[in-house]
């Protein structure tokens, strides 16, 4: 399945489930301290036992799937791709690299160094990827650069069908492999196929036609195919990323046997997608088709891929965009069956790809057209594979264009499925019903671990405090903090605090964020989105929504939970410091510019204050105000005096910001402002408002990447679909040079400047209101594991099992 999949199943989760990815955040302390290398503890002959939500079964390291798919992959295999805690990449792994966060310096080391060279008058980005020369497989097997372009060629293999980035980057060759043509036969037959795509799916062909029968059924076997293969990768990833969590919400059905039993998956999928609703006992489809899911009748792929062709008349672009965020780009259905198309036409052979340079026995160069800051992240996301295992040795001679495997035949890597080898820290022993055991890699390149054995066990349902304290006795799990998760734990330690001596707790802020989104097509003043009036309408409502922020995600999450004023999760490196003297509340200003409140007002008072200056904006965007009745009685053209906002709480309130929004409408009422809350039961009524673009108002979260994608929330072009795009209804030329000009920048600080100066336009145009930055707990037993081995400062980026080789237990 390819990344943009995953984006934006994320994005999904964060629209109407509102996101709970594990992630953490590290310390804002301000004084400097050196951390050492290893802590000084004794080696423990223990087993550190952590609980997981859902393994895929596979242990691939070329096709890691389940949400916990990572946890296994950085215990057991290594990558070139290491992040620091804010998410840029470390670049001298070899010699390592000494990085502050939070006022502390934390060292960072890793298997290579990456070094970029820009040719500006070719356009090519040139990556020189050196690994170092100390790096063991498990069986004793030395690895060097031959294992790296292996595994880079089996996810770039044509028959891979795992969710690999590498194979959908902007690889100089990459395309021309694909589909094993040249230049010419990849233009020629490409032209071809973009003729017959013009006519459209389902075109019936006829002799009028400019090209042959044949090649209509070609087009036709191609599209289909490669658009039933998208539906499968979509169910499939949905399933092993958010079952577990949503499985009973959604189907009814338990988690552990959604993940566990295929049948269940379409179901789960569709439901999740939006195609299809539990009401009642009854799954009803979208087209009206009816199953029982509990007495095993239940949709096949073919149903899936039915429902989404008439819901999409047939459109595969129409489709894609919907799944993707609007962003049509080099991994479409229609690129990936334009793909398959030349390849059936084309007589060439193309068995290298041109940008994947083997330089010596330690060193690879890999070649992009063009620059683009996120590129690195695609390019080297993957694991280092050993050769001589998942492949053959006598197959592979990169000098004669063979690569370990027979092109287009990946069963030597398929066939290890569940037997994993790798260089990690642990070495995979085991697989026994719900656990997985491992036992440390004493030829570790870093150092061996201080902690015997570690065994995966899955979680069952009930409280992971529970689980910390019960009679398995874990001794890490990772957990969504909550109000009940706090009270829970702090009732745990005799202390009463979130750490004490049953359960050491490491809060880690989440690579999401909530927010509140305005939509500046539907919430303006006449036709002008962009004028002072318009943009002083959404401020009014924007200077109400921010003063209740911090009662209602306090009520709902407590500690778990924290108020952000950026449009940005405080996880990503272009957010604003808290102590930045220019870092300001979000909506706290007045008409003339000035605070509407500080800190040592009453909370009743910075309501009023707000309020008040929210009645200056209505009147500046032209709203008539009776001052003898103390209400707003006309609204200007094109506005109204009353406005819907879609809170996705189940028809409950069970969601972070339907306090906001309930405070907010009573505020309001007072003005005359009517503020109807919506709270739909189901999703697809909010799905079908953002991708019409026909909302107003509406809560939802925005997940982000390490190198942040504005484009596909922000950009004027982005389009509105069901699972992402500019749903805000922005059309701003400037926003768009900043977004634009911070991708293709090299410089991290100059890319940080563009991000910001971005930033601050959005909440210029007060089309959203940042909420709250989402948190997740990492829990450790104080009974067992020593607290002076805990990694610290763990973030979305750099999570605890980075550094589970230096984890020691009493």
């Amino acid at each position: 399945m390819n990344n943009k999949i995953k984006r934006t199943i994320g994005l999904f989760t964060a629209l109407v489930l509102f996101v709970t990815a594990m992630a953490a955040c590290g310390s804002e302390s301000t004084t400097e301290v050196v951390l050492p290398e290893e802590p000084v503890v004794e080696e423990s002959d223990g087993i550190l036992r952590v609980g997981y939500s859902a393994l895929s079964g596979r242990l691939n390291p070329f096709y890691p799937a389940a949400a916990d798919d990572k946890l296994f992959m950085g215990l057991t295999q290594v990558t070139p791709l290491l992040l620091d805690r804010v998410g840029d990449v470390v670049e001298k792994g070899i010699s390592g690299e000494t990085v502050s966060y939070g006022g502390v310096d934390y060292s960072y080391s890793g298997i290579c160094d990456i070094t970029l060279f820009m040719d500006e008058a070719a356009d090519i980005a040139e990556y020189t990827v050196r690994i170092r020369d100390d790096i063991f497989f498990w069986d004793g097997h030395k690895m060097d650069i031959d294992d790296v372009i292996f595994s880079m060629y089996v996810l770039c293999d044509p028959s891979y069908d795992g969710g690999s980035a590498v194979r959908y980057s902007p690889i100089c060759g990459l395309d021309n492999y694909i589909t094993d043509s040249d230049d010419e036969e990849y233009l020629k037959y490409g032209a071809e196929f973009d003729k017959i795509n013009a006519a459209g799916f389902g075109h019936i062909w006829s002799w009028r036609d400019k090209w042959k029968q044949g090649q209509q059924d070609a087009y036709d076997t191609a599209v289909l195919s490669e658009w039933k293969k998208d539906i499968a990768a979509v169910t499939e990833y949905c399933v092993s990323s958010y079952a577990e969590q949503y499985s009973e919400q959604l189907i009814g059905i338990p988690s552990d046997t959604v993940i566990s039993g295929e049948e269940y998956h379409t179901a789960f999928a569709m439901a999740a997608w939006g195609f299809a609703k539990l009401d009642g006992g009854v799954f009803t489809t979208a087209l009206g088709s009816t199953f029982t899911l509990t007495d095993g009748d239940l949709p096949t792929q073919e149903d899936f891929y039915n429902e989404v062709f008439t819901v999409y008349e047939g459109d595969p672009e129409a489709y894609w965009e919907d799944a993707n965020g609007g962003e049509v780009d080099s991994d479409t259905v229609i690129s990936a069956a334009r793909n398959a198309y030349i390849y059936q036409y084309s007589e060439s052979t193309v068995s290298v790809i041109s940008g994947i340079e083997r330089i010596d026995d330690h060193t690879v160069r890999i070649l992009t057209d063009g620059y683009n800051a996120s590129d690195i992240y695609s390019i080297l996301d993957f694991y280092v594979a050993p050769l001589h295992y998942y492949g053959s040795e006598e197959l592979y001679s990169y000098s004669d264009g063979v690569f370990g495997f027979e092109r287009g035949d990946l069963s030597s890597v398929t066939a290890k499925d569940g037997a994993p080898l790798g260089a990690g820290m642990y070495v995979f022993e085991s697989q026994s019903g719900g656990t997985v055991s491992l036992v440390r890699n004493s030829n570790y390149y870093a150092s061996e671990p201080l902690t015997e054995k570690i065994e995966l066990v899955s979680l069952s349902d009930g409280s992971p405090v529970d689980g910390i304290m019960n009679e398995l006795s874990f001794d890490v799990i990772v957990t969504g903090g909550n109000s009940s998760t706090v009270d829970e734990i702090t009732g745990a330690n005799s202390n009463g605090e979130l750490t004490g001596d049953r359960i050491t707790t490491i809060i880690s802020d989440a690579d999401a964020y909530g927010y509140i989104g305005i939509n500046a097509e539907t919430v303006k003043v006449g036709e002008d989105k962009d004028s002072e009036e318009s943009m002083d309408l959404r401020r009014a409502l924007a200077t109400v929504f921010s003063v209740y922020r911090d009662e209602a995600v306090d009520a709902y999450y407590g500690q778990s939970a924290r108020v952000v004023n950026y449009p940005m999760s405080e996880t990503s490196y272009i957010a604003y410091d808290r102590t930045d003297e220019n870092y300001r509340t979000a909506f706290s200003l007045s008409d003339d510019g000035g605070e509407i409140y500080n800190d040592i007002m009453t909370p009743a008072d910075k309501y009023q204050a707000a309020l008040n200056a929210a009645t200056e904006y209505f009147i500046a965007a032209g709203y008539i105000y009776d001052e003898e009745i103390d209400k707003f009685v006309a609204a200007p053209e094109g506005a109204s005096l009353s406005f819907e906002v879609i809170v996705p709480g189940g028809g409950a309130g069970d969601h972070p910001s339907y306090g906001i929004m309930k405070a907010a409408a009573e505020a309001l009422g007072k003005r005359g402002i009517v503020l109807s809350i919506t709270d739909p039961t189901g999703n697809s009524l909010m799905w079908g408002r953002l991708r019409s673009g026909s909302q107003q108002i509406w809560c939802a979260a925005h997940t982000v990447t390490p190198e942040p994608k504005m484009r596909d929330n922000y950009y004027s072009s982005s389009a509105l679909t069901t699972l992402g795009g500019n749903y805000h209804g922005l059309s701003d030329e400037i926003l768009d040079y900043y977004i634009a000009s911070a991708e293709i920048n090299s410089d991290r600080m100059s890319r940080l400047m563009y991000y910001r100066d971005a930033l601050d336009i959005i909440l210029e145009w007060a089309v959203e209101v940042p909420v709250y930055q989402r948190q997740s707990f990492i829990l450790f037993s104080s009974e067992s594991v020593d607290a002076e081995s805990i990694p610290g400062a763990l973030t979305a980026y750099y999570p605890w099992y980075r550094e589970a080789h230096l984890i020691a237990l009493k």
